[in-house]
């Protein structure tokens, strides 16, 4: 991890130290400079996010989390805790993180695995592209996949990328994002490659929970 991006780690209860909080902030801060942005589209096939309901029901919560803003839901994993952060940044109206009890964290990378649902609302509407890259490059993600997809009604990507960094484990993340305007909605999702077998069909089945409540 960079100085930069270990310096934006925010130390939560039980010890919480979470790259998505970074992940909303980064999106704020570029958001700020984005005039001179140049957007590149990345074209593929529309699909919905599906998986099976008999894996989820074995592997999810019964209840469905509602953020506090009412924006959205989602189904998260069986023993997951839901976290709302404190420190919220730019016009960020609400970031939750969600993490299961043995999650682990160092001083030199962030926790993992991890789950985070936020919601960001602009000044002015910028293309999706846009939030894409302030969120993925700033800290050196390397994109592996892209697809177009639609929940509710808005257009939006599912992600996944990977974090090499020289001396530390190499890290598989998702997301999905969606821009309604200029609301923005995440879904970003992380783990060590070498658990990602384990954690990538958990993270499918959560993904696919998600719903969004247009304003």
């Amino acid at each position: 991890m960079s100085t930069y991006t270990r310096g934006l780690h925010r130390a939560q209860s039980r010890g919480f130290i979470s790259l998505a909080l970074i992940l909303a902030i980064v999106i704020g801060v570029a958001v700020l400079g984005g005039a001179g942005w140049y957007a590149t589209r990345h074209p593929s096939s529309t699909a919905p996010l599906t998986t099976s309901n008999n894996l989820s029901n074995n592997i999810l919560e019964s209840t469905v989390y509602v953020t506090p803003e009412g924006a959205e839901t989602l189904r998260p994993p069986k023993g997951w805790a839901a976290q709302v952060a404190a420190d919220i940044k730019f016009d960020h109206k609400v970031i939750v993180l969600f993490s299961p009890p043995d999650a682990t964290s160092n001083s030199d990378s962030f926790q993992t695995p991890f789950l985070q649902l936020s919601m960001y609302v602009g000044g002015n509407a910028l293309p999706l592209d846009y939030y894409v890259q302030a969120t993925t490059e700033q800290h050196g993600e390397k994109e592996v996949s892209r697809k177009n997809i639609t929940i509710e009604g808005i257009p939006g990507y599912e992600i996944e990328t990977k974090i090499t960094n020289s001396g530390e484990p190499t890290y598989h993340g998702k997301y999905v994002i969606l821009a309604n305007g200029a609301q923005v909605y995440l879904l970003a999702a992380f783990a060590k490659e070498a658990e990602w077998g384990t954690y990538g069909p958990l993270f499918d089945a959560v993904f696919a929970t998600l719903k969004i409540q247009r304003p």
